[in-house]
C-alpha cells in the first residue's frame, strides 16, 4: 500500500509559513510609510461607474482611489497610448506600483541614492495628491515605487 493512499486528507502547513514578518522600508529614510498600491485599469468607470476620477495630464493618467478595509488602492487608467501605464495594460499586468509617503522628498532622494535605488522621474506636483510632489523610482526587487511628499503641517 502506498504512503500517499489518503489523498483526501488536507495538507497541514507549518505555522511558520503563515507568520507575517513585518518589514520596514528604510531605503527612503526611516520615516517612509506605506501609502497605497497602484493597479493598472483599462477603464475605471466600467467597474466603478460612480467613483470620483482625477485626471492628471502631467502624469498622462486618470486615477481613482478605493479603500479596501483600510488598504488603499489607486486605480490608474492611461489617458493615451503614450501614458506610462499603457504598456502594463497591453501586457495585462495589473500591479503597477507601490507608494510610500515621506516627510521630505529631498531627504528621501538622498537616501534612495545612498541605497542604489534608481530615480526615474524627478519630483513633480501631482493633482491626485493636492499638488504635493511625487517622484518615481525603480527598485531591483520591488519594481516601480512612487513617493509622495506628506502635507506640510502648519505649526
Amino acid at each position: 500500500m502506498s504512503q500517499h493512499s489518503n489523498t483526501n486528507k488536507p495538507m497541514i502547513l507549518p505555522s511558520s509559513l503563515w507568520a507575517i514578518q513585518e518589514e520596514k522600508i528604510t531605503f527612503f529614510g526611516e520615516q517612509a510609510t506605506f501609502n497605497h498600491v497602484g493597479l493598472a485599469c483599462k477603464d475605471i468607470r466600467a467597474h466603478y461607474p460612480d467613483i470620483e476620477i482625477i485626471e492628471d495630464p502631467l502624469q498622462k493618467v486618470r486615477v481613482a482611489f478605493i479603500d479596501l478595509h483600510g488598504f488603499k488602492i489607486e486605480l490608474v487608467e492611461p489617458l493615451s497610448d503614450k501614458s506610462p501605464v499603457s504598456s502594463n495594460i497591453k501586457k495585462n499586468i495589473k500591479l503597477y506600483h507601490m507608494c510610500f509617503s515621506v516627510p521630505c522628498l529631498e531627504v528621501a532622494l538622498k537616501c534612495a541614492k545612498d541605497n542604489r535605488v534608481s530615480l526615474i522621474q524627478k519630483p513633480v506636483p501631482a493633482i491626485a495628491f493636492e499638488n504635493r510632489r511625487i517622484a518615481w523610482f525603480l527598485h531591483a526587487n520591488l519594481g516601480l515605487i512612487e513617493l509622495v511628499e506628506e502635507e506640510k503641517s502648519n505649526g
